[in-house]
């Protein structure tokens, strides 16, 4: 399988047979809510954003919206759809008819009164939920601490990827942009990056296969500040790097020129959603997905012996997660040595180790003085499982399993329906 290009649908079958028509695909449950003008009119539009421009007018209009992220996510393969549950009008909350949608404290209020009559707003506790109202573009609510925040804020004014990218913002993923930090031409930090941005020194955004990126350049002005040199003048692969930014669907760059289409969520940026997905979003999907990966460098619970792994798996280490697109860190500081076998039980263990060294027999004379524990380490805990088999074993019937580049070997029959798909290269499955 080719990274970013395949799943398949597999239920009762080996790896080597033409994947069964069976859907086993994890959905997104989305609930899209017009909110009605005092006078129970239906948001318009202007068309303010240029050929990408959608009217978000209608129902029908939605769920062709819904109907492009749908397409997106089937290329990105991750085994990811969208599920519509319905798209409703709400028209107790006319007053915010003209709110801008694109606001921060908006947002939040509007979630705070929603939440407080959440019947008569539609609100549904199992699905994302994104109102709809008179003005332009929009905001989501990234996964907080204690996953409060959920509301999706959009205006009808719209452009045809606009629902996605907020989507991908409510599974933690972040903007291109997102804490860039930028200097002009003779080092000093920039103040106002649209204007002087020349080198970027910080990426933040979470996703380590996007570039510095900025809302106001342009893709030669990308090039420039990131490799010196104009689109045209790169190689292949800097010029594949600059497009990941350039056609991202978590960039600004919607209606810029150039053929320009948001069109590119990276593996990373996938991860992310993944993750989220998997963690504080869960709630709002129809299952998991869950990572093989047979070069991962995290201790994963394919490395563990039989009798550790089944505590492990039940008990494992705070944030650790069994499966996920990656480990954490977690620092092993080993205890101090036990005390000798011919140590006196009435001595107290350890002794004073400001003191001298005591007398053998009690204290070996081949003993390190004084005696302490190797320093600590960090070690990367869970991730990725590392063989096919233990990630066929935790996904769940009706779940995703996304494989990372590598040969899998050996015969396997699936008993349940699962999406496989690869990421990040050739995935070679049943070659031993």
């Amino acid at each position: 399988m080719k990274a970013r290009s395949l799943c398949l649908a597999l239920a009762g079958a080996t790896l080597a047979l033409i994947p069964t028509p069976i859907r086993a695909v994890v959905e997104w449950r989305v609930s899209v809510k017009f909110i009605l003008g005092p006078s129970g009119q239906m948001p318009t539009s202007s068309g303010g954003f240029g050929t990408n421009g959608v009217a978000l007018t209608s129902a029908a209009a939605v769920r062709a919206n819904i109907d492009v992220a749908n397409r997106l996510l089937a290329n990105w393969a991750r085994g990811y759809q969208i599920r519509l549950t319905e798209v409703t009008n709400v028209n107790v909350l006319s007053s915010w008819f003209n709110t801008p949608a694109r606001n921060e404290a908006n947002r939040d209020q509007l979630e705070t009164l929603v939440l407080a009559n959440k019947s008569a707003c539609r609100w549904r506790d199992d699905a994302i939920n994104i109102y709809i109202n008179n003005t332009q573009s929009g905001i989501c609510s990234f996964p907080d601490a204690d996953n409060s925040d959920q509301i999706i804020f959009v205006g009808s004014d719209a452009y045809d990827t606009l629902l996605l990218h907020e989507i991908g913002h409510f599974f933690n993923v972040h903007h291109t942009h997102d804490g860039e930090f930028a200097l002009n031409a003779n080092g000093t930090p920039c103040t106002n990056n649209c204007a002087c941005a020349q080198q970027f020194v910080g990426f933040l955004d979470g996703a380590a296969d996007t570039i510095g990126d900025n809302q106001c350049m342009s893709r030669d002005q990308i090039s420039i500040a990131n490799y010196n040199q104009p689109f045209a003048s790169l190689d292949a692969t800097k010029q594949a790097a600059v497009q990941r930014v350039w056609r991202n669907l978590m960039s600004y760059h919607s209606g810029s020129g150039e053929g320009q289409i948001l069109d590119v969520l990276t593996p990373d940026q996938c991860d992310i959603a993944t993750d989220a997905a998997n963690g504080p979003r869960a709630f709002v999907t129809t299952g998991k997905n869950w990572f093989v990966d047979r070069s991962s460098a995290c201790i994963s619970v394919s490395d563990l012996g039989s009798s550790y792994r089944w505590w492990v798996e039940r008990n494992p280490p705070p944030g650790v997660a069994w499966g996920a697109s990656r480990g954490v860190g977690v620092r092993v500081a080993p205890p101090a040595p036990p005390a000798p076998p011919s140590w006196p039980s009435d001595w107290a263990w350890p002794p004073d180790l400001s003191g001298p060294r005591p007398p053998a027999p009690f204290y070996p004379a081949d003993w390190a003085w004084p005696p302490s524990p190797p320093p600590p380490i960090d070690v990367c805990f869970g991730g990725p499982y590392k063989t096919l088999d233990d990630g066929l074993n935790a996904v769940p019937s009706g779940g995703a399993l996304t494989v990372r580049a590598g040969n899998y070997g050996g015969a396997r029959v699936i008993n349940k329906k699962v999406t496989l798909c690869g990421s990040r290269g050739t995935v070679a499955l049943g070659r031993n």
